[in-house]
């Protein structure tokens, strides 16, 4: 059994380009997925003695860790294929997270000129009012 994909039509990838190409020098709050880093965990074994008399297993305690790049910039171009954003005036964040997905902690700010971001990196993007406001206020990318 195969499982197709369903492929935009030219409408759709025309309407998503308007989309953006409309947003033009405006300001954005980007999130990329979150990639597995590392876990850390515990195992608990139970005493030899319990053991003899009963089936007990070993308790397992484990922590995911995700590391996720949390992006600020203004849009001064939108490239059709491959199909992405070019931003300028960037602040890309590196974020650890565990596996709780909580607010995480900035590691790394890095800052830079201009930043090719693909449409398929973005899973969350939300528009910016007031810069200065949200550098100061956001508590996603703050240390």
């Amino acid at each position: 059994m195969s499982v197709q994909l369903p492929i935009p039509s030219f409408e759709d990838i025309r309407k998503l380009l308007g989309f953006w190409i409309d947003q033009q020098d405006k300001w954005f709050y980007f999130e990329t997925g979150a990639l597995q880093t590392g876990k850390i965990g515990e195992i608990e074994r139970p005493s030899p003695n319990i053991a003899r008399h009963v089936f007990p297993r070993d308790k397992v305690s484990e922590t995911f860790q995700y590391s996720q790049s949390r992006i600020i910039g203004r849009i001064f171009n939108v490239v059709e294929y491959p199909p992405s954003l070019l931003l300028q005036d960037v602040t890309v964040f590196t974020v650890h997270l565990e596996s709780d997905y909580q607010k995480g902690n900035v590691v790394n700010e890095e800052k830079r000129n201009q930043y090719g971001l693909f449409f398929s990196q973005i899973t969350y993007y939300e528009p910016i009012e007031n810069i200065e406001v949200f550098i100061k206020d956001d508590l996603r990318i703050k240390r």
